[in-house]
Formats: structure tokens, sequence, C-alpha cells
């Protein structure tokens, strides 16, 4: 069965505003924006997800999901009412790309229990991220119910154990900023490690050449691959405006501290391990 959607999965200022709105530029491509935010996945993104903690709701929308049906009952994210482009139903002849911020922990799951449903990721260097994080203020009580129950994820999973466990007693003593930089480091790490690498957008190639980063990804569906994506990188497509305004490829202020960005580098090693996989392919 030929799959009419994909969801598409990166961090937050990891550019998935951009990447998803001007992807849905594409005449082919509709935009399904952040429906999981406020619903049944965002109680459990901390948590890695698996049969026991799965509610019944949310087999039977993944069920649909692999089926190409969308179950819009399902949803009750103010983003999605606000900036998707389809309503209720898919769209016959289009691909839907499902862009959100929070289905790290459940890409194992998604893997093993729907093989028919696509996920992508984004990757943008996580010092970048963190930096974006910091500077406009998605940290400290951004993610204030998440330290806990990430902390509780890594000892349960052996892999994230064998990475991050020993840094669990130093990060609950840390600030702010490096609690960040865990919760990027442990999600992302689980995120690239269940998806395809042949799967993943690139971001900084994404800013300079839309229409080459993308094409992996519109040859794979198959879509008219003549559309010019870079134009689009002229506007202004954040949901949430940036700290340091907009112009393309402008380079932003750099406001981690020297001592921070240390002890990112050591949370983020095995990411950039991961990253040697992919990131040339």
């Amino acid at each position: 069965m030929k799959i009419n959607n994909f969801i598409l999965i990166g961090f937050d200022r990891s550019g998935t505003s951009a990447i998803s709105k001007i992807l849905a530029k594409h005449p082919q491509v509709e935009l399904v924006y952040r429906p999981f935010n406020s619903g049944p996945i965002r109680k459990k993104m901390y948590k890695i997800m698996n049969d026991g903690i799965a509610s019944d709701a949310d087999i039977n929308f993944f069920t649909k999901l692999g089926n190409n049906s969308f179950d819009e009952s399902y949803i009750v994210s103010d983003w999605h009412k606000k900036y998707s482009t389809i309503k209720h139903d898919f769209k016959n002849g289009k691909l839907h790309v499902l862009i959100t911020n929070l289905n790290h922990f459940s890409t194992r799951w998604v893997n093993d229990k729907f093989p028919n449903i696509e996920q992508w990721a984004i990757w943008r260097d996580p010092i970048e991220i963190l930096n974006s994080c910091v500077k406009n203020d998605f940290y400290s009580s951004w993610y204030d119910d998440a330290l806990n129950q990430v902390f509780t994820s890594v000892k349960e999973d052996s892999d994230l154990s064998k990475h991050f466990e020993s840094f669990i007693k130093d990060i609950n003593n840390s600030n702010d900023v490096i609690k960040t930089a865990f919760l990027i480091a442990v999600r992302n790490y689980f995120l690239f490690k269940n998806v395809d690498r042949q799967k993943i957008i690139v971001y900084e190639n994404f800013k300079e050449n839309p229409n080459e980063a993308l094409q992996k990804l519109i040859a794979y569906f198959n879509l008219n691959d003549n559309f010019d994506f870079s134009p689009y990188l002229e506007i202004d497509l954040n949901t949430i405006p940036s700290a340091d305004g907009y112009e393309r490829n402008k380079k932003g202020k750099f406001v981690l501290k020297d001592d921070d960005v240390e002890m990112a580098k050591l949370l983020f090693r095995p990411l950039y391990d991961l990253k040697n996989n992919f990131i040339n392919d």
C-alpha cells in the first residue's frame, strides 16, 4: 500500500516550523501541524512508549494512520487547529506531513507495532539547539515536568543507561542550561537511534539549499521534483518568533557560557557519534 503520510520529528528550535511549512508549499503536500501537542502523547512524551502505557486511543490513531486515515477526534492541539492545512481527514492524492516536536520516545514503539508508518527526523547541531533554547527562553520552566521522568526512562532502557545514567547525579545538581542539554541529548539520541539514517533531514543543509536537502524525501515519496523551495527561505516561518529576528542564514547571538558548552559537549558525545553514521549520506 502506498503511504500518504509521514511523521517528521525534531526537537524544539531545530527547524521544525520552517522545514514543515516550506515543505507544505509543494502542491502535493499538506501539513498537519503539531497534532500531538496537548493530547495523549504529550502526557507521556518523557516516557518510552510501550504497550503497557499506550491507550486504546493511541493504538486506534496509529492503526488508522498506518492505513492512510487521519482520526482527528484524537487531536486536541490548538496548534493543529491554527496552522494545519487539512482538517477532519486526509486529502486524496496528497502527501501529509505530521510535524511534531515531542514524539522522540514513541519512535521505537511505532516502528515495532506500526511498520507501515513512516518516521523521519530533523538533525540540527545540538549545541545550536541548546543555544537557541536558552536565547529564546525555551528552558527552565519550559521543561519543568520533564527531568525526573527522563531520569526514569534512562534507567529503564539499557542503551540510554549505558550512555547517560552516570550523568544523572550531576545533572540533578546542575543549572537549567545543563538540565536542558541533558534532555536534548537523551531524547535526540533515542530518536536518531530508532529512525532510519536515510530518513534524516539536516537543518544546516536545509538552510543552505532546501531543494537539495529535501531531495531524498521528494524522491522517496515520488513527488514532483521541479518545485523550487528556495524562495520561501526569505520568509520568517517560525511559529514563535526568534529572539534574533529573521534574515535568511542570519547568524544569531551565541549566549552559552564556556563551562556550559564544555559540559554539553560531553552529554552530546553519543549523539555526535550517531551523527557520523548519517551526516554525509
